[in-house]
C-alpha cells in the first residue's frame, strides 16, 4: 500500500459528504421553493376573488350619491369612503405580488455555477416565502375591509326595507297607545291628561296613514319594486318627524296602565286586611277590655271608606297617590290585628297557665296524701304542706280568665300565673323527689335480706366453727375468714338500727335520704357478708375434697412403693438399676413425711399440700418409670444375649439335642403377660396410684423373668470357645497375604519418576490402604469387646473375605501399576530429552530473535499448560492414569513444528531441525 492511496481515500470520502449535502440542499430549496409558489398562487386567487367583489360594490354605489337626500346621501357617503380604503389596500397587495413575482431567483445552467450557487439559492427562496407570508395576512385585512363595504352596499340597496319596517313599528305603537288609553277609560279611569294623549296618538295615525301604502303591507319584494328613491326619502322624514312622540305616548300610557294595576292590588289588599282586623275584633274573649282597639279600628274604616271612594272615578294623576294611601292604610290594619292577636295569644296563654298550676296542685296533693297514709313507712309532711298552702292560697288571689282585664293588666297576670307555675313546679319536684325516695327505701325493704333477720347470723356461726379447724391461709384474704366473726357482730348491729322501718313508724320527710343511706347499706352489707360466705363454703368444700384425695393418693402409693421385691438390687446391682432403686426407696421415705404434713390441718394451706402429693405421686411414678426401664433393659440384655448365643450354636454345631438347648428356647418363646390397667406415662390423682402400682408388679414380673435368662445364659456359654478356633487360622492366613501384596504395592510405587511439579498418586493402592486400615481395627475391635458366638463367628468370616478381597484386588492393581509406571517413566523421559533439545537449539539461534522470541512463547506454555494442572486438579496429586494424559499432551505440544512469522512470510522449523542442531 502506497502512501498516495490514503489520500486518494480522504479525497473520495470529501467528494461523497460534498454529494450528499449538495442533495440535502437541492431537496429542501425545492421543498421551500413549491410551497412559495402555492402560497403565491393561493394569494392570486384571493386577489382575482376581492376584485370581481369591489367592481359588483362599486355597481351599487353608483346608484346613490352623496348629495342626493336622507336616507340615501348618507349612505352613499359611508360607501365611497370604505371602498377607496378598500382600493388602497388592494393596489398595494397587487404591487407588493408583482415585486415578489420578478424577483424570484433563477439556477445557472452550467452545472459547476448551479453546484456554487445552491446555498444562495436556498437562501433567497425561504426569503421570498416569508414575505409572501407576510403578504397573505395583508390580503386577510383586505377580506375584511371589503366585506364591511359589502354589508354598507347590502344596506344601501335595502333602505325601502328599512324604512318599511320604521313605519310598521310606528304604526303598531300608535294602536297600543290607543287600546291602553280606551282600557283606562272603560275602567273609569279619567282626566284631561288621558284625552290629550289619545287626540295626539290619533293625529300621529293620520301622519302614517299619507305614507304609501306599501311601505305598510306589502312584501319586500314588492317594495323593492315598486319604492322609489323620492318616496322612500319622503317617508322617512315624515317619519322621522313624528316617531320620537309616538313611542313615548306609548311609555306615557304603558306607565298608567302599571299604576291603575298596582292601584286595583292594592286597594284589594287594603280591603283584606280590613276584613281581617274586623274577624280578630269580634273574635276577642269578652273578659277583655278592647275599646282602644275598636277606637284605632273605627278611625282606621273611615279612611278606608275615603279611599275606596276615590277608587270608583280615579283622576289618571292620582294613580300613584292612592296606591300609595292604600298600601299605607293596609299596613296599619295588618298592625292592628297583629296587635290583637298577640291580646287573643296572651289570654289564651293566661288561661293555660292557670289550669296547669290547678293540675299540678292537685297532683301535688294527691301524692302528699297517699305517702301521708302509706302502710308502709309513711311520711310525715312539714315543709312541703306548708308550701303547698301558701301557693294554693295565691292562685285564688290570681282569679281565672272570667274576671275583665284589659290587655295591660292581662300581660301582668300572665307574667304573675307564670311564676305562680315555676314555684308550684319546684314545689312538685321536691314532693316528687320524696316520693321516689319512698319508693327506693320500699324497693329496699322488699330485698331477700329483710326475709331472713338474724337467721342469717346463726348460720355464718356455724360455718366460722367448720372453717376454724383448717388454717387460716387455706381462704383467700378477700374472704377475710379471720374478720368473718367481727363482721357479722357489726353486721347484725346494724340490722338491728333499722327497727323504726320493720315498726311503720312515721317518718319525717327531710329524713327519707338518711333511711334510704342505711338501708342501702344494710343490703349491700348483706349482701357482701353472703358473697363471703359463699366463698368461704365453696372453699372449705374444696379443702375438704383435696384433703381426701391427697390422703388415698399418698396411701396407694406408698403401698404401691412398698410392694417392690426387695431381692432385686441385690440381684441387679448395674449401675441403672441402683440409681432408679434410690430414687424408688427415697420417695417411699418421703411419703411417710407428707402423710405427717398432711394430718397438721392446722398448719399450711391443703391445695399446697395436694400439689406437694401430686407432684410426689408423678415423682414416684417417673421414678417407677426408670426402674422399670432399668429393669427391662437389663431382661432385655440378657434375653438378647441368650438369644444370640442359641442362633450362634445353631450354626457352630447340633445343640438340639441338648437339655439346656432347649431350656433356652422354650425360655426365648415365652411372651410375658401385659399388667392389666398398664399406663405408659406418670399422671397425677387416682390414675398416678393406679400406674404406681402396675409399674410395681410389672417391675416384680420382670426380675424374675431376668433371673430366668441369666441362669439358661449361664448354661450355654461353656459351649461357645470350641467352635471358633478353625476359623482363627484361617484369618490369619488371608492377613498375611494381604500384607505381603501390600508391601509389594508400596515397592512399586517408589519407582515413579520425578515429575515435578506435578504429584502423582495411585488412587486404587491407597484404597486398599484403607481398607486394610479398615479391617485391622475391626479386627482390635473384636478383641477388646465381648460378644456373642454367633456374632463372633459373622465378624471372623467378613474379616476374612475383606483381608482375601484386599490381596486378590492387589494382585489386579500391581498388574496395572506396572504398565502405567513405565508409560509414565516413558514419556517424563522423552519430555525432558525435548526440553533440552529445544534450549539447546534456541543457545545457537540466539541471534535470530524472532526465532528465539518464538521457543520462549514455546516453553512459556509448557509452563503454563503445568500451571493449569496443578489448578485444574486444586494443588492434588494427580491420579497415575490422568497424569500420564496430562503429559503426553504436553509432549505432543512440545515436539510440533515452530512457525516463525517473518516479513517474507511464515517460515516452519520442523522437530527434526531441532534435535539435528
Amino acid at each position: 500500500m502506497t502512501g498516495a492511496e490514503p489520500l486518494i481515500a480522504i479525497l473520495v470520502a470529501l467528494l461523497a459528504v460534498a454529494g450528499l449535502t449538495w442533495a440535502f440542499a437541492f431537496i429542501w430549496t425545492a421543498q421551500v421553493q413549491r410551497g412559495y409558489l402555492e402560497r403565491v398562487s393561493h394569494v392570486e386567487r384571493r386577489l382575482d376573488s376581492a376584485d370581481a367583489d369591489l367592481t359588483e360594490i362599486a355597481r351599487t354605489a353608483n346608484q346613490a350619491t352623496p348629495s342626493d337626500p336622507p336616507p340615501y346621501g348618507p349612505a352613499a357617503q359611508d360607501l365611497q369612503q370604505r371602498m377607496q380604503r378598500v382600493q388602497e389596500s388592494f393596489a398595494n397587495c397587487e404591487a407588493q405580488l408583482v415585486t415578489l413575482r420578478r424577483s424570484e431567483p433563477h439556477l445557472p445552467v452550467e452545472l459547476p455555477q448551479r453546484i456554487l450557487a445552491m446555498a444562495s439559492q436556498l437562501g433567497a427562496w425561504r426569503r421570498h416565502q416569508s414575505a409572501i407570508q407576510v403578504l397573505a395576512q395583508q390580503v386577510s385585512t383586505l377580506e375584511k375591509q371589503l366585506a364591511g363595504a359589502q354589508q354598507q352596499a347590502e344596506q344601501l340597496r335595502n333602505l325601502p326595507l328599512g324604512v318599511a319596517g320604521r313605519v310598521r313599528s310606528a304604526q303598531g305603537a300608535i294602536e297600543r297607545t290607543v287600546r291602553m288609553c280606551q282600557s283606562l277609560r272603560q275602567a273609569g279611569v279619567r282626566g284631561d291628561a288621558l284625552d290629550t294623549l289619545v287626540d295626539t296618538a290619533r293625529t300621529h295615525g293620520g301622519v302614517i296613514e299619507s305614507i304609501p301604502a306599501y311601505f305598510l303591507q306589502g312584501g319586500d319584494d314588492a317594495i323593492l319594486r315598486t319604492a322609489t328613491q323620492e318616496s322612500t326619502s319622503d317617508a322617512w322624514r315624515k317619519l322621522n318627524n313624528i316617531e320620537k312622540s309616538i313611542f313615548d305616548a306609548l311609555r306615557r300610557a304603558q306607565n298608567w296602565q302599571d299604576q291603575y294595576n298596582e292601584s286595583r292590588n292594592m286597594v284589594g289588599a287594603m280591603q283584606a286586611e280590613v276584613s281581617a282586623a274586623e274577624r280578630i275584633l269580634t273574635g276577642l274573649p269578652p273578659s277583655i277590655d278592647a275599646s282602644d282597639h275598636a277606637q284605632q279600628f273605627n278611625d282606621l274604616r273611615s279612611k278606608v271608606l275615603a279611599v275606596q271612594a276615590d277608587w270608583r272615578a280615579p283622576e289618571v294623576h292620582r294613580l300613584s297617590e292612592i296606591s300609595n294611601t292604600a298600601t299605607r292604610h293596609a299596613v296599619g290594619a295588618r298592625e292592628l290585628a297583629a296587635d290583637m292577636m298577640l291580646v287573643h295569644k296572651t289570654f289564651q296563654e293566661f288561661e293555660q297557665a292557670i289550669a296547669d298550676n290547678a293540675e299540678a296542685l292537685n297532683r301535688i296533693q294527691t301524692t302528699l296524701d297517699t305517702l301521708g297514709k302509706s302502710q308502709v313507712c309513711p311520711v310525715h309532711w312539714t315543709d312541703c304542706a306548708a308550701e303547698y298552702k301558701r301557693l294554693g292560697t295565691s292562685r285564688a288571689t290570681l282569679g281565672d280568665g272570667s274576671t275583665s282585664r284589659d290587655p295591660t293588666r292581662l300581660e301582668i297576670d300572665l307574667d304573675r300565673a307564670l311564676d305562680l307555675g315555676l314555684q308550684i313546679g319546684a314545689l312538685e319536684a321536691r314532693v316528687n323527689d320524696v316520693r321516689g325516695r319512698h319508693q327506693q327505701l320500699l324497693t329496699l325493704l322488699a330485698n331477700p335480706e329483710f326475709a331472713t333477720l338474724e337467721q342469717w347470723f346463726h348460720d355464718a356461726a356455724a360455718l366460722y366453727i367448720d372453717a376454724s379447724r383448717y388454717a387460716a391461709e387455706n381462704w383467700p384474704v378477700e374472704d377475710g375468714i379471720t374478720s368473718l366473726k367481727t363482721d357479722a357482730a357489726a353486721l347484725l348491729g346494724t340490722e338491728k338500727g333499722l327497727a323504726p322501718l320493720i315498726s311503720n313508724q312515721l317518718l319525717p320527710e327531710a329524713d327519707v335520704q338518711q333511711w334510704i343511706d342505711r338501708t342501702s347499706g344494710y343490703v349491700n352489707g348483706r349482701r357482701e357478708f353472703a358473697s363471703r360466705v359463699s366463698s368461704i363454703e365453696r372453699t372449705l368444700g374444696t379443702v375438704e375434697r383435696t384433703e381426701q384425695s391427697s390422703q388415698s393418693l399418698l396411701s396407694q402409693v406408698s403401698e404401691a412403693l412398698a410392694r417392690l421385691n426387695q431381692g432385686l438390687v441385690q440381684s441387679l446391682s448395674t449401675p441403672e438399676v441402683v440409681r432408679a432403686w434410690n430414687e424408688v426407696m427415697t420417695r417411699l421415705e418421703e411419703g411417710r413425711d407428707h402423710a405427717d404434713t398432711l394430718q397438721d390441718r392446722n398448719t399450711g394451706r391443703a391445695v399446697d399440700k395436694a400439689m406437694t402429693i401430686t407432684a410426689w405421686a408423678n415423682q414416684s411414678t417417673l421414678d417407677l418409670h426408670d426402674l422399670d426401664e432399668a429393669v427391662e433393659a437389663e431382661v432385655k440384655g440378657a434375653e438378647a444375649q441368650l438369644n444370640e448365643e442359641v442362633e450362634s450354636l445353631l450354626t457352630v454345631a447340633p445343640f438340639d439335642s441338648e437339655q439346656s438347648m432347649a431350656t433356652a428356647q422354650q425360655l426365648l418363646t415365652e411372651i410375658p403377660a401385659r399388667p392389666i390397667g398398664a399406663d405408659s406415662g406418670a399422671s397425677g390423682g387416682v390414675g398416678g396410684a393406679v400406674t404406681a402400682g402396675v409399674l410395681s408388679e410389672k417391675i416384680n414380673a420382670a426380675f424374675e423373668r431376668h433371673t430366668r435368662l441369666t441362669e439358661s445364659l449361664s448354661d450355654l456359654d461353656h459351649h461357645v470357645m470350641a467352635q471358633l478356633e478353625p476359623r482363627v487360622t484361617r484369618l490369619d492366613a488371608a492377613h498375611e497375604a494381604a500384607w505381603n501384596k501390600l508391601q509389594e504395592l508400596r515397592t512399586l510405587l517408589q519407582q515413579l519418576p520425578d515429575t515435578h511439579p506435578l504429584k502423582v498418586s495411585c488412587d486404587e493402592a491407597d484404597q486398599l490402604e484403607d481398607a486394610f486400615k479398615k479391617a485391622e481395627a475391626s479386627l482390635d475391635d473384636l478383641h477388646d469387646s465381648g460378644h456373642t458366638a454367633r456374632s463372633v463367628v459373622s465378624r471372623l468370616d467378613s474379616l476374612i473375605q475383606q483381608f482375601q478381597y484386599i490381596a486378590n484386588q492387589g494382585a489386579a492393581v500391581q498388574s496395572d501399576l506396572e504398565r502405567e509406571v513405565l508409560r509414565l517413566r516413558s514419556t517424563v523421559d522423552q519430555l525432558g530429552r525435548w526440553m533440552r533439545d529445544l534450549k539447546r537449539f534456541r543457545s545457537t539461534q540466539s541471534a535470530d530473535k524472532v526465532l528465539a522470541g518464538v521457543i520462549d512463547q514455546r516453553l512459556a506454555e509448557i509452563d503454563a499448560a503445568f500451571a493449569d494442572v496443578e489448578r485444574r486438579y486444586n494443588n492434588q496429586p494427580l491420579p497415575l492414569e490422568h497424569a500420564n494424559q496430562e503429559l503426553e499432551r504436553m509432549l505432543a505440544s512440545l515436539r510440533g513444528n515452530l512457525e516463525v512469522s517473518r516479513d517474507t512470510g511464515v517460515e516452519v522449523v520442523s522437530a527434526q531441525e531441532i534435535q539435528s542442531a
